[in-house]
């Protein structure tokens, strides 16, 4: 958390950014469960889409938190 307030502010709103997609990527994701628990074909197409959505805010969040920044070689290891 305090890293999150420390960094500049182009840093600080993509670590918000990442923290909201893994919230509503978790929300969605219990919700997804509760409506899966039901017969499988009474969750047609509802089930479907809540998993398509699911999946694409775990992409999301996965994109924002492990992306490099700024300066890519940093990242990569290279050495000057």
């Amino acid at each position: 958390m305090i890293r999150l307030f420390r960094a500049p502010p182009m840093e600080r709103t993509r670590r918000v950014l990442h923290v909201l997609a893994l919230l509503l990527m978790s929300i969605m994701g219990i919700i997804n469960a509760f409506i899966h628990a039901k017969d499988a074909w009474a969750t047609m197409p509802q089930g479907l889409y809540l998993s398509a959505v699911t999946f694409l805010l775990a992409l999301a969040a996965a994109w924002l938190g492990y992306a490099p920044r700024g300066n890519a070689s940093a990242h990569r290891g290279d050495v000057r």
